[in-house]
């Protein structure tokens, strides 16, 4: 968490246009050039979001548009890996970038499937190691109609609505 904490702070400075820290430059390195090679923009970066029609909140990462318009949802991920095994994506992960994809594009951008979505997970143990979990709009729509249903069984769990405050 430590490690996750500094990274995120580190990159956000850096697009902000201040050096990495030294000791972060081998891992701030490959997500700079993904983005080049991609060639996105980034719209908005560390974005806090309110759905008051749903009762959660939340901070995106990066919203970003391709040179073709394509919208997105990017959520960094920092994680200890090993060079034997792949990297891959916790199931509930794509939930977190379906919930954002509404709140910053729209439940109407999501349901007709324009958005897509990816973690950028960056190894805290193996430096340089970065992927890529991409999301299509298809996978973004069932992710958010689980995230929905979900918050509707939490809120009976916890008999707590953040809407009716």
């Amino acid at each position: 968490a430590d490690f996750g904490t500094y990274f995120h702070k580190a990159i956000e400075e850096v697009f902000d246009g201040k050096p990495p820290p030294e000791d972060l430059i081998p891992f701030i390195k490959p997500v700079l050039n993904w983005k080049s090679e991609k060639n996105l923009d980034f719209i908005e970066r560390e974005k806090v979001m309110v759905s008051t029609k749903y009762g959660f909140a939340g901070t995106i990462d990066i919203v970003a548009q391709s040179p073709k318009g394509v919208k997105m949802i990017c959520d960094y991920k920092t994680k200890k890996t090993h060079p034997k095994y792949p990297i891959t994506a916790f199931k509930e992960q794509i939930l977190q970038v379906a919930a954002y994809a509404i709140l910053y594009w729209g439940e109407t951008a999501v349901q007709n499937k324009e958005v897509y979505g990816a973690n950028l997970f960056v190894s805290s143990t193996e430096p340089g190691r970065f992927e890529v979990v991409g999301y299509k709009p298809d996978q973004i729509l069932e992710a958010w109609e689980t995230f929905k249903a979900i918050c509707v069984v939490w809120r009976k769990i916890k008999d707590f609505d953040p809407r009716i405050l």
